[in-house]
């Protein structure tokens, strides 16, 4: 039969398959079942909602297989420039991002200071954009007093 390390044995049925086990699968028992990894595939994958095969992973690193939008290692969180349910929308980050695009879970983006609005695009009131960063502005009041003469008859 040359059942392999994860058999309960080294005998098997009348098809020729082995008796795995658990976290073991295949006719000889040498590869890791859906959800398991690692040499003795007993490290549990993991995987998140974004994951494309049934909780399958890599058999050696453990590493998910993630569905478009969605972030390995685990498939559990978007992709830098999504964000949603089912990481299906765009985070359309302004000039003003930090993070590559990236926004949270709502669609803020990350801002450099003195930003005013979630995807980083304006400035805040008496900020001006210059080079992708809102600059103070600096005004110059100029007041100009004109005395008047105030004569008091009796």
């Amino acid at each position: 039969c040359n059942c392999g390390y994860g058999s309960n044995g080294i005998n098997c049925n009348s098809n020729g398959e082995c008796s795995c086990k658990q976290g073991f699968t295949g006719l000889k028992c040498d590869e890791c079942s859906d959800g398991f990894y690692g040499k003795d595939c007993s490290l549990s994958c993991n995987c998140g909602i974004g994951n494309i095969q049934n909780g399958k992973c890599s058999s050696t690193t453990g590493e998910c297989f993630c569905s478009i939008n969605y972030k390995q290692p685990k498939c559990d969180e978007c992709s830098d420039g999504y964000f949603g349910s089912n990481c299906s929308s765009i985070c359309n980050c302004g000039v003003g991002d930090i993070r590559n695009n990236s926004c949270n879970s709502t669609g803020q983006c990350f801002c450099k200071p003195n930003f005013d609005d979630s995807k980083c695009s304006k400035c805040k009131d008496s900020f001006y954009l210059s080079n992708s960063s809102c600059i103070g502005k600096y005004i110059l009041f100029h007041f100009s007093f004109r005395y008047l003469d105030l004569f008091i008859f009796s």
